[in-house]
């Protein structure tokens, strides 16, 4: 059961700093008459996403097919805090990528020196 929150983090990526990316390279990519490379990214786009909801769907709306014992809590814990934090993060990414930029390009010129 630990798998299904990294794929929610996964489909929480794509709605914001993945989804604005790729919205402004179809947009480049149609503004230059690149309409076939639109097309196919925008397709690719759409088999990721039948990917990742067939492993939702497999997680789940499907029975398992065996009983893997039980959990120690210790484990869940310290991933479900991992996952959170993984979360928190790309969210963080997604809607304020200028600080992230900013520190990166700070970091970037430190080690240049």
């Amino acid at each position: 059961m630990g798998a299904e929150p990294g794929l929610e983090v996964k489909a929480a990526e794509q709605r914001l700093a993945g989804f604005w990316a790729k919205l402004e390279l179809f947009r480049v990519a149609v503004d230059g008459g690149h309409y076939a490379l639109a097309i196919v990214g925008v397709l690719t786009s759409v088999v990721s996403v039948y990917f990742y909801l067939r492993l939702v769907v497999n997680f789940y709306m499907k029975p398992a097919e065996e009983d893997l014992g039980s959990v120690n809590t210790d484990r869940r814990l310290a991933t479900g805090l991992v996952i959170a934090a993984a979360a928190i993060a790309i969210v963080l990414i997604g809607l304020f990528p200028d600080l992230v930029f900013e520190l990166s390009t700070s970091s970037a010129r430190a080690l240049g020196k």
